[in-house]
């Protein structure tokens, strides 16, 4: 424990050290993020195994191919946010453990390299929804076109796009952090410290890549983005259940409500990451700031941990696939596909390739 013999400036350096500046109530700290965080993290690799374990044994197409890079990239932030949060938590509630000291000291050398990964993954993750959007309103919009536009190797193409333009936005945070050692005065010990290189502390850069730059990416545009074309979404299947009552065979419901529900978690999931951005660049009081980082970030893992409850929820193929899979031999497929769906638009996982749409576009012009 901190000696309360300690100067004032050294109880602060001390704090700071164990980062626990803002973290007075230590149980702010342990359920915030080593319990909720850790719970959601664990919760949420599991499932998104899972989902590229059930997506793995479809046919390769476009739905199947942007869900599964969608899986791998929210797996990864979520093992990061073990490595950063959870464990780093632990760290700040049990100083002095010889584990968690040797961890931290490993983990100080390792970290100017793997925070920027986990930036890449989080961008990777956006844009992914984004694309997933647009692709559903291309193939409602355009239903004519949507088996060429929508193709499995375009597919490809877009996620590789992704992923490269996701790495090249962050090449930049390579270069933010160092470690160096630091003789602390208070106790007469040198130790590594992890500190801000010149780049970091330039206020151009900061101001040209932290907010010029940062705001439009990662929140204006793809945040604008799916909120207009959900908004479009909606539409349509409102106007294909207006259509379905006069008898005619409408768009893939089911397939657009998946998409809608999944935009929806993201913006929600999002917006208080939005809004700690703009609360760490206005300078707020920085205790508040800081326990509020911890809920946004638990909002982020929510976001990542939970797309399989839509799919499984969602998607009877999906849930077909699951029990095939997973139910020990008890569920047969005989059983399976003879259960009935309530509507057509479950019976696929995501999105369609565009036939089962035609209709409403010749509805619409009658």
């Amino acid at each position: 424990m901190i000696g309360t013999h300690m100067s004032e400036e050294c109880l602060l350096r001390t704090k700071i050290k164990y980062g626990l500046f803002f973290m007075d109530d230590w149980m702010w700290t342990f359920v915030g993020e080593v319990c909720l965080t850790g719970l959601f993290c664990v919760i949420g690799v599991i499932f998104n195994i899972l989902t590229i374990t059930v997506l793995f044994k479809e046919k390769p197409s476009s739905r199947f191919i942007f869900l599964q890079a969608l899986a791998m990239s929210d797996a990864l932030f979520l093992v990061g946010g073990l490595l950063f949060t959870v464990m780093t938590g632990l760290y700040r509630c049990f100083q002095g453990n010889f584990i968690l000291e040797a961890y931290w000291y490993m983990f100080l050398f390792i970290i100017p390299y793997l925070f920027p990964v986990w930036f890449t993954l989080q961008t990777v993750c956006t844009y992914l929804i984004v694309a997933i959007t647009v692709f559903r309103f291309v193939t409602i919009s355009y239903p004519l076109h949507a088996k060429a536009l929508c193709t499995v190797s375009r597919t490809r193409k877009i996620v590789a796009a992704i992923t490269f333009g996701s790495i090249l936005y962050n090449v930049p945070r390579f270069f933010d952090y160092t470690v160096s050692d630091e003789f602390n005065s208070c106790d007469n010990t040198t130790s590594p410290s992890l500190k801000h290189t010149d780049l970091l502390d330039n206020k151009y850069y900061n101001y040209i890549y932290g907010v010029i730059l940062y705001f439009p990416i990662m929140y204006i545009v793809p945040l604008l983005t799916s909120a207009i074309l959900n908004v479009k979404l909606i539409l349509a299947v409102r106007q294909s259940r207006k259509i379905r009552n006069y008898g005619n065979k409408t768009i893939d419901a089911g397939v657009t409500l998946q998409v809608i529900v999944m935009v929806m978690v993201f913006m929600v999931c999002v917006a208080p990451d939005l809004y700690l951005q703009v609360l760490w660049r206005l300078d707020m009081d920085v205790i508040f700031r800081l326990k509020y980082f911890v809920v946004s970030n638990i909002f982020l893992f929510i976001n990542s941990a939970f797309n399989f409850i839509i799919y499984f929820v969602m998607g009877s193929k999906f849930r077909q696939r699951f029990r095939q899979l997973f139910c020990c031999g008890k569920c047969t497929s005989t059983t399976l596909s003879s259960r009935p769906s309530r509507m057509s638009g479950t019976s696929d996982i995501f999105l369609t390739e565009g036939t089962s749409i035609t209709n409403i576009s010749q509805c619409t012009k009658m």
